[in-house]
C-alpha cells in the first residue's frame, strides 16, 4: 500500500514537473524571446471623438520560437498541428505564450477569436482577431480637416524585456495591412506607423511594448454640405443688410433681420456640436468660424445704423465721402471675413 501511494506521488510530481517544463519560459531558446508582431486593420466602424474611443476590427499575429512544440512530421503525418477557436486556448494552457496584453483596449471584445499554428520546427503562429473598442488620443484642433494618429499598443506585462521582446520584422512588415474602404464613411487610413519602445512594468524592470499608429484621414468633404453649406446660407443674410438701399428695406427690417441671423447662428452651432461632438468646444476652425460669425453679423447690424444711414450726422456732412465709405464697406467687410474664413480653413488643410 505505502509502495502504490509513493508511485502515484512520483507520478504526480513528475506530471507537474512535466507540465512546468512545457509551460514554462523555453530555456532551450536564446533570451530574450524574440515575438514578431503583424497587424492588420479590418475595419474602423466608428470613431467617437470627444468619448476618446475607436471600435475597429483588427487581427494581430505573433510569431515565435519554442523548440519544445516541435514534433516529428512523419510520425505525426502532418506539417504542422492547426487549432482553432476553444481548441486554440485549450492549446494555449497547455503550452508557454508569451501573453500579449492590448493595453488600450476598452471593455470586453464584442469578438475575440483565436487560431494556433504550430510547425513541426517548433515555429508557432498565433493569429488573434479583435472587434472592439480602443482608448485613442483625438485632437480636434483643426476638425474637420483633421488627421488622426489612432494608437493599438501592445505590451508584454507578465515578462521583462530581458525575457520577452516584441517586435516587427520586415516580414511582418510585408504581412501587415489594412482596408482600403471602411464601415465609417467619414473616414479613410492613409498609412501604418510602428514604434517600439521600453517602458517600467509593474516590478520596476523594462517591459518590452510595441505600438501600431494607424494613421487616419477624416473626409472632410463628407462635412461641405452638412457644415458649411448651411453656415454660408445662413450668411448671405448680411448681403440682403449691406447692399438693400433704406427705400427697399428700412432700417427697422434690417436690424429684425439681423437678430434673426443671430439667434439662427446659435441654432446652428447647438446642431453641430450635437450632430459632430466637440467641433464647437475644442477651439476648431468651425468654432472660430462661427465666433467669427456672431462678430460679423453685429458688426453689419451697427454699421447699417450709424455709418451707412442716410440720416447719420456724418452722412449729412459729407456726402460724397459717405457714399465712398458706403460702398467700400458694403464690398469690403465681407470679402475680408470671408478671405478670414478661408485663411483658417487652408491654415487647417495644410
Amino acid at each position: 500500500m505505502i509502495r502504490l501511494a509513493l508511485c502515484l506521488a512520483l507520478l504526480l510530481l513528475g506530471g507537474a514537473a512535466h507540465a512546468q517544463e512545457v509551460t514554462g519560459l523555453p530555456r532551450d531558446e536564446a533570451l530574450p524571446i524574440r515575438v514578431a508582431t503583424a497587424i492588420r486593420v479590418i475595419d474602423i466602424s466608428q470613431v467617437q471623438e470627444t468619448a476618446g474611443l475607436m471600435a475597429a476590427r483588427i487581427e494581430l499575429t505573433y510569431r515565435w520560437q519554442d523548440g519544445r512544440q516541435a514534433f516529428d512530421r512523419v510520425r505525426e503525418a502532418q506539417a504542422q498541428k492547426n487549432f482553432f477557436g476553444e481548441a486554440a486556448i485549450a492549446q494555449l494552457r497547455r503550452m508557454w505564450q508569451p501573453a500579449v496584453d492590448v493595453e488600450n483596449l476598452s471593455g470586453a471584445a464584442r469578438q475575440d477569436q483565436t487560431g494556433l499554428t504550430i510547425d513541426s520546427s517548433g515555429a508557432v503562429t498565433l493569429v488573434r482577431r479583435l472587434d472592439a473598442s480602443f482608448r485613442v488620443a483625438i485632437d480636434m484642433s483643426s476638425f474637420p480637416f483633421d488627421a488622426q494618429a489612432l494608437d493599438i499598443i501592445l505590451t508584454s506585462n507578465r515578462h521583462g524585456a530581458r525575457e520577452v521582446l516584441l517586435v516587427h520584422t520586415a516580414a511582418d512588415a510585408a504581412h501587415s495591412a489594412f482596408a482600403a474602404r471602411l464601415q465609417t464613411p467619414l473616414w479613410t487610413i492613409r498609412r501604418l506607423d510602428v514604434r517600439n519602445a521600453a517602458y517600467a512594468g509593474w516590478n520596476g524592470a523594462p517591459h518590452s511594448r510595441l505600438t501600431f499608429t494607424i494613421e487616419a484621414q477624416r473626409l472632410y468633404t463628407q462635412y461641405l454640405i452638412r457644415i458649411f453649406l448651411p453656415f454660408l446660407t445662413l450668411m448671405s443674410s448680411t448681403l440682403v443688410i449691406l447692399w438693400s438701399t433704406d427705400q427697399t428695406m428700412p432700417l427697422a427690417p434690417k436690424g429684425a433681420l439681423a437678430f434673426t441671423t443671430l439667434l439662427a447662428l446659435v441654432a446652428l452651432s447647438f446642431t453641430f456640436e450635437s450632430n459632430f461632438p466637440g467641433s464647437m468646444s475644442t477651439g476648431t476652425p468651425i468654432a472660430r468660424i462661427i465666433s467669427t460669425g456672431y462678430l460679423y453679423i453685429v458688426s453689419v447690424l451697427f454699421l447699417n445704423m450709424f455709418l451707412l444711414n442716410k440720416d447719420f450726422v456724418f452722412a449729412r456732412r459729407a456726402p460724397g465721402m459717405f457714399a465712398e465709405i458706403g460702398g467700400f464697406v458694403r464690398w469690403g467687410l465681407p470679402v475680408a471675413v470671408f478671405l478670414y474664413w478661408t485663411a483658417l480653413i487652408l491654415r487647417a488643410v495644410v
